[in-house]
């Protein structure tokens, strides 16, 4: 009898193949060298629910957990030629109700299995002391991913914000075993949520589910959530009637199984997290839960911080107030249009308006108001431009407007004309009708090597053209501007050096009692002995300091100069006994240490407090009443005399006068300059004079500067005066002649 082959001599179908090995306990599982299945023995329907034909065709992998696959692979292929291998400690199986089988594995391969397939596995269900060493080998795995998905989503940039939760839901539907997984967020008004995220398996229909909205109340399922429980239904056709709009809804949409976890913030409930079975019923044990609880948590915590950048983000580039953009995103746009001028054969504009007076909308109505109309004046800013020009605001009442396509600075100018009209229609703040207008500066440009803030410096000093010379009106940044911008550029870098350089002094214009003729004070004023310029007087410099800051340099340094040289006066003519006049900056008075500059000064120079009055503009006191009130008041106990300045120009009420510690008046020049000559100056002068006398307080007159206005002055009971026709400023050694 010839000999037969091996191939040869077992040639059987998968059905007889199944019917030998009916009666054996362990289930044989075969598979090809391409890893599909060639035959499953009977006991598999027992040990994971499916039947052996149904089986046979498919990749072996599918039906391993996802965590063994990995480790299945590598030790198939090293078996090649080898028997008894194992795969273990165990393998989890899909069972047919979704649900993963401990198995113990064992392969045999070579000649005596080829009839069957290149490797044939023995399979049976693993012992107690396997199940528990599973169970521990997924709750490591379990931990593991949550591990991995808590450290992804704290590192995770906003911008890889969705890429990083799609992965995740893959990853974690394909863990679980699931059709679907998907992620609810509670939207604003609290009353429905959305679906923000849905993975779906490769061979589930993606439509198939919920609809992208469901209310957070009505239903069994959203009041459990809410109440922050979890939902567990493993059959949908068996949950009860108080389930039935649930049932109804879920069967209508395919799905079988659902397992839902709610996600929380701060104890809020914000969302929840769902997984769907749509091919067969499944049921979730206490290792789900765990982890979904935990990954609900993780997303919350996630979401949260995605939130908060976001929030960060939109305020970086919106302003909170009306809805415009902020200046950080007017720069970045506007370097953007810088760099499409190289693209365009036209220029662009930046226009810069500032409400004219908006103080007073501020005093008159209160700053709610202010920000009511600041908000009414940005909307309709905004509606009357199209939809490709920026409009931002810098801060305070500032807004910037960016036009580009502009073929010349006469078309910028339309614009700004234009939109002024566009404000002249009253807006209705507070339940009060109210008129605005704006001066406007512009800063045009075809050159895209041009710097996004040397433009809004431009037109920056264009809007301050405008406010000079009347307000209500446009002024374009030009080559005269340009001049006057880079002298004024210039000068603030000199002075800032003027200091160091020892090139300021202090002039003192004396003060006279017109009833003795006898210098009662001096005024100290600081002069500039201007390198090329000569010597300037505090009127060419002092403003560029105040904007500057540069005046919380100079004004304390004048404040010594003056208290060192009222103690060189006394030490000259201790009969003399002369006040010492400093004036304070409004920057100077908002100094949190002004009081402490001053208590130093005195003390280190030794003279009388009470010979040092600081004088304060009316303007400055009224700027922060009841701030100005408490600095007078530590000043006035540190036994120094205050006096206002200027008074009558700003827009105080004789009510605050009384109010605050002051002990000197002195009437602006403005006034001075008319008497004798316009009743309405002389009627202003004498009931000054006559309120200074009620509330116990001196009087000073400034800008005298002729003798009819002294002689009004004398009439009027105004003992002090100061002015060029008694005393201009002048060096301290002539003032000390005159004591």
């Amino acid at each position: 009898m010839d000999e037969v082959g091996s191939a040869d001599r077992l040639s059987f179908s998968p059905t007889e193949l199944a019917t030998l090995f009916t009666f054996v306990e362990e289930t044989l599982v075969a598979f090809d060298e391409s890893g599909s299945i060639t035959f499953a023995s009977p006991s598999l329907r027992e040990l994971i629910g499916v039947d052996p034909l149904h089986v046979i065709g498919t990749p072996v992998l599918d039906h391993l957990h996802p965590d063994d696959v990995s480790d299945a692979t590598e030790r198939i292929a090293r078996w090649e030629g080898r028997q008894g291998a194992t795969l273990g400690p165990t393998v989890r199986v899909r069972h047919a109700s979704g649900r993963w089988v401990p198995v113990i594995v064992e392969a045999l391969s070579g000649d005596q299995v080829a009839p069957v397939g290149s490797i044939v596995l023995t399979l049976r269900r693993s012992n107690e002391r396997s199940e528990v060493e599973a169970e521990l080998r997924q709750r490591l795995v379990h931990e593991d991913r949550l591990t991995r998905l808590a450290r992804a989503f704290l590192g995770l940039p906003a911008e890889r914000f969705d890429q990083g939760m799609h992965a995740t839901l893959a990853e974690m539907g394909s863990l679980e075993g699931v059709d679907r997984v998907t992620v609810w967020r509670v939207v604003d008004d609290g009353a429905f949520q959305e679906k923000v995220y849905e993975w779906t398996a490769p061979d589930i229909e993606g439509t198939l589910g919920q609809s992208p909205t469901l209310p957070t109340s009505g239903f069994a399922f959203m009041d459990a959530l809410t109440e922050l429980r979890e939902v567990s239904v493993p059959d949908v056709g068996e949950l009860p009637e108080s389930w039935s709009l649930e049932r109804s809804y879920w069967r209508q949409r395919g799905i079988r199984s659902v397992f839902a976890v709610p996600m929380i913030q701060l104890g809020r409930y914000v969302g929840f997290m769902s997984l769907d079975s749509f091919r067969e019923p499944r049921v979730f044990d206490s290792h789900h839960l765990s982890m979904l609880r935990a990954a609900a948590a993780i997303l919350a915590q996630a979401f949260a911080r995605h939130d908060a950048e976001r929030l960060l983000a939109y305020q970086a580039r919106f302003d909170a107030l009306t809805g415009l953009g902020s200046r950080w995103r007017f720069h970045d746009e506007l370097s953007a249009a810088l760099v499409r001028l190289d693209e365009v054969p036209a220029g662009l504009a930046v226009l810069l308006l500032d409400l004219d007076r908006f103080k007073v909308v501020n005093d008159s109505l209160g700053h709610s108001a202010g920000d009511e109309l600041l908000a009414a004046v940005g909307g309709r800013l905004a509606a009357s431009l199209d939809d490709v020009t920026i409009v931002a605001r810098l801060g305070g009442d500032e807004l910037v407007v960016l036009v580009e396509g502009i073929r010349a600075p006469a078309e910028a100018f339309s614009l700004a004309r234009r939109e002024l009209e566009v404000l002249a229609e009253p807006f209705t703040v507070v339940q009060h009708e109210v008129y605005v207008t704006a001066s406007v500066g512009i800063a045009f440009t075809t050159d895209p090597t041009s710097e996004p803030e040397e433009l809004l410096r431009q037109a920056d000093a264009a809007m301050y053209l405008a406010k000079e010379r009347g307000r209500n009106r446009v002024e374009i940044f030009g080559e005269e501007l340009r001049f006057r911008v880079n002298s004024r550029l210039k000068r603030e870098s000199e002075l800032r050096r003027a200091l160091g350089k020892g090139e300021l002094t202090v002039h003192y214009q004396p003060e006279i009692d017109i009833a003795t003729s006898q210098v009662v004070a001096a005024e100290a004023l600081v002069r500039w002995q201007h390198p090329t310029r000569g010597l300037l007087v505090a009127a060419e410099f002092v403003d560029i300091a105040e904007e500057t800051a540069a005046i919380l340099d100079i004004g304390p340094w004048v404040l010594r100069e003056a208290c060192c040289q009222l103690h060189q006066w006394d030490t000259a003519r201790p009969d003399a006994r002369i006040t010492m006049r400093v004036n304070l900056s409004a920057r100077q008075v908002a100094q949190p240490d002004l009081v402490p500059q001053v208590t130093a000064v005195v003390d280190d120079t030794g003279i009388d407090p009470a010979q040092l009055c600081l004088e304060i503009t009316e303007t400055t006191l009224m700027a922060d009443a009841e701030v100005s009130m408490a600095v007078l008041g530590e000043l006035r106990d540190l036994g120094v005399q205050l006096a206002v300045d200027d008074f009558g120009t700003g827009y105080s009420s004789l009510a605050y006068l009384k109010r605050f510690p002051v002990t000197v008046v002195k009437i602006d020049r403005s006034f001075v300059r008319g008497l004798g000559e316009d009743p309405d100056d002389t009627a202003i002068v004498g009931a000054i004079v006559s309120l200074a006398r009620a509330l116990n307080m001196d009087v000073t007159a400034e800008g005298v500067e002729t003798e009819l206005q002294l002689c009004e002055l004398r009439r009027l009971g105004c003992r002090r005066v100061q002015g060029f026709l008694l005393a201009r400023p002048e060096p301290p050694d002539l003032v000390l002649a005159r004591l």
